[in-house]
């Protein structure tokens, strides 16, 4: 069938009027000064992405395509156009049942409790996703997720090999109340054949506001051969001035290895959310990078210097969580933010983690640009 053929179609479908397509462009250049092993000093990177989206009556679906390459990494510029970095990101198809239940299945992204254990890692160029089924709901005054996802079947990376296989099951129930009140209870399970693991974790999260005062608690106990935990405590203050400036202060606990189990594990979570934007806290300096666990007490200033622009300062003290409590660093982060046209928004920022041992001062400043439509 010729496409000229195929387009009438298309525009004589009744789905024709209910689709819209999504654009998403994103450079970004950084610069290392230190650790050159880890990656280049100097790079270019992008994310392109090209979605639609269509509706009929109850059914959704959404499919995204995308690109993610450093620029430059392909071997020619004539003869390599292989676009390893080439994806589908999400695609799945979703199905309101009742007001009480939507399933959703495919490829998606999937973010519990802003990020804390599931997030999306939207900073990462690939961003994050899962091949999952998942039903979502409310029950009076209660919210609902359901969760089933695959996470390895394939199989092993070597000739003769076993089978490799995981998956994921979580369970979210949660109230919301007025002025951003909210408290949820959250169960995960996570299996993988190549670790051996087969890890229960669960826990209870709220936060809540009053005025100009807001906060949220949570905790989590964690069971894979022994029990592991993690608490996180935050209060925010944004008091009615001009810039709309906010002081958050927090600390995080992460549990450190025993001889009965090992250090608390964030599995799937947007980590540099929470533990600075250099991304390297958790996996670098403790918690399950080597069993030392981790502490980090934080504080957050952000501020509208002008009507453009927003600036976010965040200092971090870690140090690790088990009886040694020995100092691991302190990071600084500034982002800044604003947007140029309808669309089109800009943001920059830099990292300065200095360790507590001799290792050199990390240092990381990037720029970008991201375009949406």
């Amino acid at each position: 069938m010729s496409l000229v053929a195929l387009s009438f179609l298309w525009a004589s479908s009744p789905l024709a009027a209910n689709v819209e397509a999504a654009f998403q462009y994103r450079p970004r250049a950084e610069l290392r000064t230190t650790d050159p092993a880890r990656s280049p000093a100097a790079q270019v990177g992008h994310r392109a992405r090209l979605g639609m989206s269509f509706e009929a009556d109850s059914l959704t679906g959404f499919f995204a395509l995308q690109d993610v390459r450093g620029w430059g990494a392909e071997g020619d510029t004539l003869k390599d156009f292989d676009a390893n970095g080439l994806d589908l990101h999400e695609g799945f198809l979703s199905w309101t049942t009742t007001e009480s239940l939507s399933l959703k299945v495919g490829r998606q992204e999937i973010a519990m409790q802003e990020h804390r254990l599931i997030g999306t890692v939207g900073w990462a160029q690939q961003a994050r996703s899962f091949d999952a089924a998942r039903a979502s709901g409310s029950l009076g005054v209660l919210q609902y997720d359901l969760v089933g996802a695959v996470l390895a079947d394939h199989a092993g990376e070597e000739e003769d090999a076993p089978h490799v296989y995981g998956d994921m099951e979580i369970v979210r129930i949660g109230w919301l109340g007025g002025e951003g009140g909210q408290v949820e209870a959250l169960g995960i399970r996570d299996t993988h054949s190549t670790t051996q693991t087969d890890r229960m974790t669960a826990g209870v999260f709220a936060k809540g506001a009053s005025g100009i005062w807001s906060g949220r608690l949570e905790a989590y106990v964690q069971s894979n051969e022994g029990l592991a935990h993690m608490v996180g405590v935050q209060g925010t203050v944004k008091p009615e001035l001009g810039g709309n400036p906010s002081l958050t202060l927090w600390f995080d606990r992460l549990s450190s290895a025993t001889t009965d189990a090992p250090a608390f594990n964030t599995l799937f979570a947007t980590n540099h959310k929470y533990y600075g934007t250099a991304d390297l806290a958790v996996f670098e300096l403790g918690g399950p990078s080597d069993g030392s666990g981790l502490h980090d007490l934080a504080l957050k200033i952000g501020v509208n210097p002008t009507e453009s622009w927003r600036v976010q300062l965040d200092g971090h003290h870690f140090t690790t969580s088990d009886s040694e409590m020995r100092a691991l660093g302190q990071e600084l982060d500034i982002t800044g933010k604003r947007g140029l046209a309808e669309g089109l928004a800009l943001a920059v920022g830099a990292s300065v983690l200095r360790y507590s041992d001799d290792s050199p001062t990390h240092l990381w400043s990037w720029l970008q640009l991201d375009a949406s439509f």
